[in-house]
């Protein structure tokens, strides 16, 4: 098992022993299992983890916000916390960085093949944010153009539009 779910909306892995560290991530199907899956032998023995089914492409953004400051409240104090987010799931995290870095100084983002799709922010990016995407990523240039903030680190591997292999 993988963990436990939290009133159908998120899948929570906490080790007996808290973690320093909680990984969060949002697919953009809403399949919250899938990525905590994927990364299983990552996770086993060094992360608390959680896996959003809320948080999935055409969901209202107000309403996704909402969800993950809740699934932060629920998972308590972490020294260190990372959304990790795919496509959709990638621009819910950038904008819970955008707006919840204030409340959780900790935040970390990781936006895997998708940055902020308003072409007009110009806004500052005030939160340690990591975008990891393939090379052949039809996204490729909407995240290339985000990396003249000092505070945005692009990462590529050899794929197309997926989450990133181990």
């Amino acid at each position: 098992s993988l963990g436990q779910e939290y009133r159908n909306e998120l899948l929570y892995l906490k080790h007996q022993e808290k973690k320093d560290t909680l990984l969060l991530f949002l697919d953009p199907q809403g399949i919250g299992s899938y990525p905590m899956k994927k990364y299983k032998k990552l996770l086993i023995n060094r992360f608390d983890a959680m896996g959003s089914f809320f948080s999935k492409n055409g969901v209202n953004q107000s309403e996704v916000l909402k969800h993950i400051r809740l699934a932060l409240n629920k998972a308590g104090d972490y020294r260190t916390i990372y959304i990790i987010g795919f496509s959709g799931g990638g621009r819910n995290a950038f904008l819970t960085g955008l707006t919840l870095n204030d409340q959780f100084k900790n935040l970390n983002i990781i936006s895997c093949g998708a940055g902020f799709h308003n072409p007009r922010y110009k806004g500052e990016i005030n939160f340690p944010f990591t975008i990891l995407i393939g090379e052949n990523d039809f996204n490729y240039s909407e995240v290339n153009r985000l990396t003249s903030n000092k505070k945005v680190n692009l990462r590529s591997f050899k794929g197309h539009h997926q989450w990133p292999p181990i």
